[in-house]
């Protein structure tokens, strides 16, 4: 199943998506599910707002047909031809640059439209842009869809798998944590927020997943999709939405098996720069002593041409700290036969650390006389 994902981790996919652009420099294009109500909508003006971010809403429910989306058209008299005015909606390259010129443009409720309006945004949700009117969605926006399950009493219509194979599917969910932020920065009432945090189970917020009938494939298209977004020392939350969501439920998960098998040991230079935090707490509960070992000769090899610095000292001692008690006496003994001056540094800095807690907690004469 796609893992669940609430506000941070859909911020994060969104910076990562326009990081990450496709060959023809568009965004790719992103559908979030979620019950109505769940705050789809709000989230995602929110984010474009945090970014500085021009944000458009178009809400293909309203229109009729395929048609509306081409805006009004007219008759150009010099060269009797038909020209289109794009719907106030879309963005135009000549709007946008006395505003911003980057933004998101939601369409709101993709799958509450008739088929015929789905059918017409085919080509500007897939390509980025309307051939027949000649519109072209400017450089730096990006199409984002808010999609609701389906539930009695509820009309959606399918997306057919043509659409879904044209974007990245992300489940989007209720995050009580971040609703608890969101709320104290509204001001909401403290009985509100208390009953919310008291009580999450009692809100409706929907299944956890993707809806049965939204099948992403690994097409030879979605598998360029997440090449595009693909690192190799990327996240392994958003590195597993973004599989499941572009390749789907039963390819992900190979393609996970795999990078895991055929992972490589960290380099120096990553390990000083904090890449480690992410990786041997994970190969240590996996049993990669192989990989944690390669890279930790590969740092102990690059310090002997360093200059003894405090900072990757401290490094040090995090990595010390984090791993089990004798791998931590291995490498310590390491840096005392080969590495005395680091050992040393490292030395002064724990004791230095153990003092001042001691301090902290030592109590003064005046906390005795109280007593």
């Amino acid at each position: 199943m796609v893992p669940l994902c609430g506000p941070p981790l859909l911020f994060q996919l969104l910076d990562w998506a326009r990081q990450h652009r496709l060959a023809s420099n568009r965004v790719l294009p992103i559908c979030v599910w979620g019950e109505r109500g769940v705050g789809k909508t709000q989230i995602i003006a929110e984010y474009a707002r945090s970014r500085a971010l021009e944000f458009r809403v178009y809400h293909p429910a309203h229109d009729t047909g395929r048609g509306d989306l081409l805006g009004t058209s007219f008759r150009d008299p010099e060269t009797n031809t038909t020209h289109y005015s794009p719907p106030s909606f879309l963005p135009a390259a000549d709007d946008v640059a006395v505003v911003r010129p980057d933004g998101i443009l939601l369409i709101d409720e993709l799958n509450r439209a008739d088929r015929d309006v789905i059918s017409g945004l085919f080509e500007l949700i897939g390509e980025g842009q309307i051939s027949q009117s000649g519109y072209v969605l400017p450089e730096g926006w990006q199409i984002v869809c808010a999609c609701n399950p389906p539930e009695p009493g509820y009309d959606v219509t399918d997306l057919d798998q043509a659409m879904i194979d044209r974007m990245l599917h992300v489940p989007f969910g209720f995050d009580p944590a971040a609703w608890h932020t969101w709320a104290r920065r509204q001001a909401l009432e403290e009985d509100v927020i208390d009953f919310v945090r008291l009580s999450p189970d009692q809100l409706t917020t929907g299944p956890r997943g993707l809806p049965a009938a939204v099948v992403p494939q690994p097409t030879p298209r979605a598998v360029e999709f997440f090449a595009r977004l693909y690192e190799p020392q990327m996240d392994d939350g958003l590195l597993s939405l973004i599989a499941e969501g572009l390749l789907g439920a039963d390819a992900a998960p190979v393609f996970m098996a795999s990078r895991q098998r055929l992972e490589r040991e960290l380099t120096a230079e990553q390990i000083i720069n904090g890449a480690w935090r992410r990786y041997f707490p994970r190969w240590l509960e996996n049993g990669r002593g192989d990989l944690l070992h390669k890279s930790l000769t590969a740092l102990l090899r690059d310090l002997e041409t360093r200059a003894i610095d405090p900072g990757i000292a401290q490094e040090l001692i995090g990595i010390r700290d984090g791993l089990d008690a004798r791998r931590a006496e291995i490498l310590m003994s390491a840096l005392a036969e080969h590495l005395p001056r680091w050992h040393e540094l490292m030395t002064r800095l724990i004791d230095g650390r153990r003092r001042e807690r001691d301090i902290l907690f030592t109590p003064s004469p005046e906390d005795d006389l109280a007593i």
